[in-house]
């Protein structure tokens, strides 16, 4: 939606709008998965304000793996401090990444194990060029998943076992027209 300011156009965000353009990436790992489970609800979401929607991504990803081993539990926190559930119990998140503010993500890059799990996880800025990297198994076919023009990744949608994350795929939202 759009208004003409007294000197300048300017963008109005729409809360709805933005709420109704959520977009769910395809789930990568276990091909199997029944349960999946998303982060943040549209519920959560729509508690905050049209500003802090109208700026939200991702600001930091918590895991824990080891090398040769799977991606076993991870968390994401978002920039106005609100944080995911701890996916995978049985290994406390013990490494973690903040994402430079000025360098945000436009690609996920998912590598993982069609039979079982998640192994790895890239995330890419928007010349392409590595931000960070999760390192795991080296194993798996890779899988991109890119924002739209005017989105940006806000959360995501997986399933799991008390051990690992066997599938993962994330949540984007448009930001604005």
């Amino acid at each position: 939606m759009k208004e003409i300011g007294a000197k300048d156009d300017f963008v109005v965000f729409d809360k709805e709008q933005a709420l109704a353009s959520i977009r769910k990436s395809k789930v990568y790992g276990w091909t199997q998965a029944s349960a999946i489970q998303c982060w943040p609800s549209v519920a959560e979401l729509r508690t905050k304000s049209e500003e802090t929607l109208s700026k939200l991504r991702i600001k930091k990803v918590e895991w824990w793996t080891t090398i040769n081993e799977s991606i076993c539990s991870i968390r994401l926190t978002l920039n106005d401090g609100t944080v995911s559930p701890q996916i995978g119990t049985r290994y406390c998140v013990n490494k973690s990444f903040d994402f430079p503010q000025e360098k945000p993500i436009t690609t996920i890059r998912v590598r993982a194990d069609g039979g079982s799990c998640v192994n790895q996880l890239e995330f890419l800025d928007k010349y392409g060029e590595l931000i960070y990297q999760i390192i795991g198994y080296d194993s798996g076919d890779w899988h991109s998943i890119e924002v739209k023009d005017g989105e940006t990744f806000i959360g995501f949608q997986e399933t799991h076992s008390e051990i690992k994350l066997r599938a993962i795929g994330f949540l984007t939202m448009k930001q604005k027209d």
